[in-house]
């Protein structure tokens, strides 16, 4: 790995800390009401699923909409977040109760620097993009033949050079994939992610895989290569919203936990589960927060097909602020818990600290 070098003068944002968005540094404390698990440009149309069944390319019919809600990878189309008209017009709900940043988790190979910036300049919303890899299965070919050092060099030059020759860099790195079984080169880009975020202070943002239980196994191996727990995002906790016992045990380690799957209202007959519904999780949500674990909490939909956007049924980008919230309200969580959750936690995750963390190598 390349020697560390100088801070990086251009993230020093009034001394204090600083957010890499798509579009340049920007002051943390700026970023506000944040989705910290969400996909704005992406096409997932090629991959293949074990027990796939193909139906159609488009979303013609009311009927085509329902089905890909029990289905949702039996349109081709569905997977496919390529059109910025689109995502730019959905957002807007967003930004017109509150939100101001969303993190696109979106990792290689998958990812679209160039598109993320036209959604952030047109859509008025802090766009924040990730870096490192998916699951196993969605592996580019040449990824089992990289090193640890080699994926962790690559993370951290994106950091420090831009991503793709674009100029555009990460403020994240993740979403990291991990499946059922962890795989061997899993396991490699989990150590190479560790080591990046250890070069740049950037936070790690892993996927577990839902109903998996991995969270104790990638937290040990995150933490035996000296990552920061505190800068650890575990996401798809959701899955597992009536399991405390789990819960406790990764909170005790330092870790936040990602409840992003609100408004996910699809079947996931290919895991041969069903996720729980959204009262389900807000329950789990309060009473988390009631028992004092509101700074370990954030909230998102990791929206990754066209129907969960508001033009072919679902709810949206401002589902949680429009629906969950007064939820957890409702609830017994504290207007000062829904703020932490959705703007504090994400800001202290994002923000890189000017005067310790702000660091990333250089290229020789």
């Amino acid at each position: 790995m390349r020697g560390r070098a100088t801070m990086i003068e251009n993230l020093r944002t009034g001394g204090s800390q600083a957010a890499m968005t798509v579009l340049g540094p920007m002051a943390a404390a700026d970023l506000g009401q944040t989705l910290m698990h969400e996909h704005l440009y992406a096409d997932f149309g090629a991959l293949a699923f074990d027990d796939q069944r193909v139906l159609g390319d488009d979303l013609a019919t009311t009927s085509d909409m329902a089905e890909a809600r029990w289905d949702p990878s039996a349109f081709v189309n569905n997977r496919r977040f390529t059109d910025i008209d689109l995502v730019v017009e959905e957002l807007q709900p967003l930004v017109a109760v509150g939100g101001r940043t969303v993190v696109d988790c979106t990792p290689r190979p998958f990812r679209n620097p160039i598109g993320l910036q036209e959604i952030a300049r047109r859509s008025g919303v802090n766009v924040i993009m990730g870096a490192g890899y998916y699951i196993q299965r969605h592996h580019p070919d040449e990824l089992a033949s990289k090193s640890a050092e080699s994926i962790a060099q690559e993370i951290i030059d994106d950091f420090v050079n831009g991503a793709d020759c674009t100029g555009v860099r990460p403020g994240i790195i993740g979403e990291i994939g991990t499946s059922a079984t962890i795989s061997e080169t899993e396991l490699r880009v989990l150590r190479a992610s560790a080591w990046a975020q250890k070069e740049t202070g950037l936070a790690l943002s892993v996927h577990l895989q839902p109903w998996a239980t991995q969270g104790n196994v990638v937290l040990s191996l995150l933490l035996a290569e000296g990552a920061d727990p505190e800068r650890i995002l575990l996401n798809h906790v959701s899955m597992d919203f009536d399991d405390e016992r789990y819960q406790r045990s990764l909170l005790d380690q330092g870790p936040t936990l990602g409840f992003d799957l609100f408004g996910y209202d699809h079947s996931m007959h290919s895991h041969g589960k069903y996720p729980p519904s959204d009262h389900d999780l807000a329950q789990a949500v309060v009473r988390l927060g009631k028992a004092g674990f509101a700074d370990r909490v954030i909230l998102s939909h990791d929206i990754a097909v066209l129907t969960r956007l508001r033009k072919f049924g679902g709810w949206g980008f401002a589902h949680i602020h429009e629906h969950i919230v007064p939820l957890l309200l409702r609830d017994g969580l504290s207007e000062a818990d829904v703020e932490m959750m959705l703007a504090e936690n994400p800001r202290r995750l994002l923000a890189v600290s000017s005067d310790v963390a702000v660091a990333a190598t250089r290229a020789s």
